[in-house]
């Protein structure tokens, strides 16, 4: 298995993480599918507002590391 298939089968679960909602069939519960999307859009918005203070308070070195901490609170999401 090469890197460029590792790196891109991350980038798609990443983005399916965010279009698709999880475990909910939208055809059986549309409020269910449109609350879960929500909250999955509101975990992203905290991510993202998580690196920017990283960046803001501790510079490049802090910020850096809030991405992978990010990035690590995304794969975690997406396993549960």
């Amino acid at each position: 298995m090469d890197i460029d298939d590792d790196i891109g089968g991350v980038i798609a679960e990443l983005v399916l993480s965010v279009i698709l909602s999880p475990n909910v069939d939208p055809s059986g519960n549309w409020v269910l599918a449109i609350g879960v999307f929500a909250l999955n859009i509101f975990i992203f918005y905290l991510l993202g507002w998580l690196i920017s203070v990283g960046f803001k308070a501790g510079g490049t070195i802090l910020g850096l590391v809030f991405i992978v901490l990010a990035f690590g609170i995304n794969l975690l999401k997406m396993l549960y």
